[in-house]
């Protein structure tokens, strides 16, 4: 395969997302070159709104998005490029990130924002409600119920404190479906937060949100949350950084420049955080950016 001459960029960002383009934007403010690589599968791309994000309250996460990156691109040294990116290798001052394509970059420093992939239970019909009336954030999707009735799916240990959570948004059904066990302390808080729990395994999710019972019963909920494990690329793991277990799954080690264990290499956004959220996203991605920014000055 014939590849292109490779590219000098100070950054490469992987991940164009809003922790990706949010450090772009700072680098971009200080003149330097700087590449997005965007794959085009956002976390968020089940989702038809997005709430809770300052001044973009409601609107629908590939608007804001596109706005993002529409300014972005008025910054004559940022280039974005729609690639995915298979293999990094190199050190501080001299990475190479081959794409899919076969072509290769060339760039002093690295920044992850490669984000995570969500691991959803195998419940029939779950999958296609997935960012609709399935839903993980109860800040983020919580409100538009109406304090109707909520149903929170175990999917582990964490999904107890969801559920004892969860009754500030409305009525709530916490269902173990042969997850999880609960002790007498956690039933009486359980009772003492009025949520209902449900044995019974869960059969399927029918209609809009309806989910049916092995033992035949059907509840129907306003929406139904449950707490994902999730997934990261094996990006980090080709570099050597250091990855620790979150409150979800894997996630990159950072300190509180947004720096990974490797030199030269900074990571922001959910892969490098547990709490998943488009404003902290935003936040860690400026950190990340200024703090590259910092990295190249030392390195002129």
């Amino acid at each position: 395969m014939t590849t292109t001459k490779p590219v000098e960029y100070d950054v490469a960002i992987v991940g164009g997302s809003f922790s990706g383009m949010s450090a772009a934007l700072q680098l971009a403010r200080a003149h330097r070159p700087v590449v997005v690589f965007d794959a085009g599968k956002p976390r968020n791309r089940f989702a038809k709104t997005s709430y809770g994000y300052l001044s973009r309250d409601g609107e629908p996460p590939e608007e804001i998005t596109r706005i993002a990156r529409e300014q972005l691109l008025t910054y004559p040294t940022v280039t974005c490029r729609e690639s995915e990116i298979q293999n990094i290798t190199g050190e501080e001052g001299n990475f190479t990130l081959q794409e899919e394509s076969g072509d290769e970059v060339k760039a002093r420093l690295v920044i992850l924002a490669s984000g995570v992939v969500d691991q959803l239970p195998e419940i029939d019909g779950l999958q296609d409600r997935w960012g609709e009336a399935v839903f993980t954030c109860p800040y983020c999707h919580g409100y538009e119920l109406n304090k109707g009735r909520i149903a929170v799916i175990a999917t582990g240990e964490q999904s107890f404190d969801q559920a004892m959570m969860m009754p500030e948004w409305g009525e709530v059904t916490f269902l173990l479906n042969n997850v999880l066990e609960l002790d007498d302390v956690q039933i009486r808080a359980l009772e003492m937060k009025d949520v209902t729990v449900e044995t019974s395994p869960i059969k399927r999710i029918s209609g809009e949100a309806t989910i049916e019972l092995e033992d035949g019963k059907s509840l129907d909920f306003a929406g139904i949350a449950l707490d994902t494990t999730v997934s990261i690329s094996d990006l980090p793991s080709q570099l050597g950084c250091d990855i620790e277990e979150g409150t979800h799954g894997p996630k990159i080690k950072v300190d509180h420049k947004q720096a990974t264990s490797v030199e030269g290499v900074f990571a922001c956004g959910d892969v490098a955080k547990s709490i998943h959220n488009i404003s902290f996203a935003v936040a860690d991605g400026s950190l990340a950016g200024t703090a590259a920014h910092s990295q190249l000055l030392l390195t002129d």
